[in-house]
């Protein structure tokens, strides 16, 4: 999926909606890049959705809108320090979108 990206679309973390097959939107954050921390060799796009689905969507179409940009992407020196960083992130798009819902 990467591959298909615009090209002028940099690493980074990013916010916006995704949904599942038919489901209503989501807010999400996706990481665009090289996931520094697990020293991947291959650029992806991580997306994750900030809320509990009750069903799994395994085989569908996920599609994304991307709305912004959060920061650059980074390394981290512990899972834990990484763990907090991503919440810091979901808890800026919360304020970031409050008004579009």
């Amino acid at each position: 999926m990467v591959d298909n990206l615009p090209a002028d679309i940099s690493s980074g973390i990013y916010y916006g909606w995704a949904s599942a097959g038919s489901r209503d939107g989501q807010k999400m954050v996706v990481s665009i890049g090289w996931n520094p921390y697990y020293e991947n060799t291959k650029k992806s796009m991580e997306t994750h959705t900030m809320h509990t689905f009750k069903e799994h969507f395994y085989g569908e179409i996920l599609s994304v809108a991307v709305v912004g940009y959060l920061r650059p992407e980074k390394n981290f020196d512990s899972l834990k320090s990484l763990i907090l960083k991503i919440l810091n992130t979901e808890n800026l798009h919360y304020k970031l979108t409050r008004a579009l819902t």
